[in-house]
């Protein structure tokens, strides 16, 4: 028996056997990823975060597909001598690889490179800082401008603290290891341990398109992972391969799927069209449209001219469309309070949206398995996220949670509604109507019980339904970050008398709860996207819901007279609130 193996790209026209013998042909397939563009700094190898949607995805392809054998080839412009290229384009394939296969020593030493150009600074640690979190959010929320700034002290500060190193600010060699750890341990970025990887390095031999020498060109500064279903097939000729070598063009004709990860040269109209929360429900929409395999995936750019094009397209589209309109003048009813011994959650039900049994119950046999277009616009969102992040800094809250739901941990997720109340005109008439509401019914239960000392609660109230006087917000950061949440109150009220007046002190705590999901047939009044095209992420396990909870404390002191007060809603003269520290 004569054994052959061939790649898709060397099948055609003139393959002929003898037919007096036993042939096994085997045909030898790939998939090949290209990360093609705005993934590296120029000169640099440092993995940008918009690249990690597309690290996701590999791994999730390797892990339908174990026994695969991965090729990480890098490649380069045009800009530097051909053998600094060569060189960079290896490192560019072995710092995927080390992000990968979680390898910070890799990383590490290029903090240290001799060559000034390829050396990593403050901006990837700034950019590492904006990727990793504490209980609080992302350590740094400014830009990645490569400025050792105050801002970026403070948040080398935070990330030591939350670690457990020394805290001095600076970015030493401990706290560098653990920000590359940290960074490498974002949620299903990493292979398993016995993941088969290679890296190899084609400098700036095999351009995407022809471009004249020198020149910077974005999309020839790429990673590409090949996935070969047997061996590499032909093997690297060594490390890297030089201009005319016959491998790299083998591996991509063999390549019996392309999936690009680019930016388009030109964007227009950057829109973070992600659907409010909870705002209408309308008819059921069709499913979403991945686009077909082959559709361009929207990511944040590193190139200066493009990226300063669209910050000021978002900086435009923010002037039409950032007014608070918020209805702070409406009515509602009074929110009653009861007094209690100790205050305790009351029962609230939400729904578990795209999983939601139509009773409230959380339905997992509607689960399914995720398809390769599903994969696909996973990463379109991510990477519209990404850019958001960028470029609508407005909406920072509002990323931050739907980050969360991407991320797919479903785990508790913390809110300031102190910053609502302060940057959205609805929440703060949310908070001045609880401080009302608690006001009026210290009044009136100390009128009724005559108790120097007790502890009150209300049930749950809605903010953004019927009550006027807890509006929806107002802002599209809020929108879209809560949008129609729950509150409920609980205060201990102090009561002291001295003459003919009483004395009033009382701890107010408000607590805010959301569950961030989407639901069926809904989608955005200003946009219409559908909910669809983010609840499907929820029936594959892409995205998962999760509760966004936050409490507001405030103080409050006044007085009233001995006699009974009858207008329990208009607030005393009189009247301090302050802030508990």
């Amino acid at each position: 028996m004569i054994e052959h193996r061939f790649g898709i790209g060397e099948l055609g026209e003139g393959i002929s056997f003898d037919v007096d013998e036993i042939h096994k042909i085997t045909l030898l397939t790939s998939r090949r990823f290209r990360f093609a563009g705005m993934f590296f700094d120029t000169g640099k190898c440092f993995l940008l975060p918009v690249a990690i949607p597309g690290i996701r995805r590999i791994t999730e392809i390797h892990a339908e597909n174990p026994s695969v054998n991965l090729l990480i080839v890098g490649h380069t412009d045009t800009s530097g001598t051909e053998e600094f290229n060569l060189k960079l384009s290896l490192e560019r394939a072995e710092a995927v690889a080390a992000y990968l296969t979680d390898d910070a020593e890799t990383w590490i030493r290029h903090f240290d490179e001799k060559e000034e150009p390829k050396r990593w600074g403050t901006r990837e640690i700034q950019f590492m800082l904006r990727r990793t979190t504490d209980a609080e959010g992302p350590f740094l929320v400014g830009p990645a401008d490569g400025k050792a700034g105050p801002e970026t002290e403070t948040a080398i500060r935070r990330f030591q603290s939350f670690h457990g190193l020394a805290v001095d600010g600076v970015a030493g060699p401990m706290t560098r290891k653990a920000l590359v750890e940290a960074y490498m341990s974002l949620d299903r970025t990493s292979l398993p341990k016995d993941a088969k990887v290679t890296a190899h390095g084609c400098g700036e031999s095999f351009p995407v398109a022809e471009v004249k020498d020198g020149a910077k060109s974005p999309q020839d500064r790429r990673a590409e992972v090949f996935f070969f279903d047997g061996d590499i097939d032909p093997a690297p000729p060594g490390k890297t391969s030089k201009k005319g070598s016959k491998e790299y063009p083998k591996w991509a004709a063999a390549a019996t799927e392309t999936v690009d990860l680019v930016l388009a040269e030109l964007i227009q109209g950057f829109d973070f069209d992600l659907p409010n929360q909870k705002v209408q429900v309308l008819e059921p929409g069709p499913e979403p449209d991945a686009g077909g395999d082959d559709a361009p995936i929207l990511v944040a750019a590193n190139d200066d001219r493009l990226v300063a094009k669209l910050v000021q397209e978002a900086r435009d589209q923010n002037k039409k469309r950032g007014k608070d309109d918020s209805d702070t003048s409406a009515d509602g009813d009074f929110i009653p309070f009861r007094m209690v011994d100790k205050p305790a959650r009351p029962d609230i039900r939400m729904d578990h949206g795209f999983l939601d049994d139509g009773n409230g119950n959380l339905d997992k046999s509607k689960m399914r398995e995720a398809t390769f277009s599903d994969g696909l616009s996973y990463m379109k969102w991510s990477a519209k996220l990404e850019a958001a992040e960028i470029l609508r800094p407005d909406l920072f809250d509002a990323t931050q949670t739907y980050r969360h739901f991407l991320d797919a941990t479903g785990t508790e997720f913390r809110f300031k509604y102190d910053k609502f109340a302060e940057k959205d005109k609805a929440g703060g008439k949310s908070v001045e109507s609880a401080l009302e509401d608690t006001i009026a019914a210290a009044l009136e239960l100390s009128d009724a019980q005559k108790k120097p000392d007790f502890s009150m609660q209300t049930d749950p109230i809605g903010v953004g339904g019927f009550n006027g006087r807890y509006p929806y917000p107002g802002t599209e950061n809020w929108q879209k970050a809560i949008g129609a949440h729950v509150i409920w109150l609980e205060a201990h009220v102090t009561v002291e008398i001295k003459e003919d007046k009483r004395f009033f002190r009382i701890d107010m705590t408000l607590h805010a709860e959301d569950r961030y999901n989407f639901n069926p047939g809904a989608k955005d009044i200003a946009t219409g996207t559908p909910d669809a095209d983010n609840g499907v992420f929820e029936l594959t396990g892409l995205g998962k819901e999760f509760d966004s909870t936050s409490t507001l404390r405030r103080h409050i002191e006044f007085s009233a007279g001995k006699d009974p007060i009858a207008d329990f809603r208009k607030p005393p003269g009189d009247r301090k609130v302050t802030k508990p520290r």
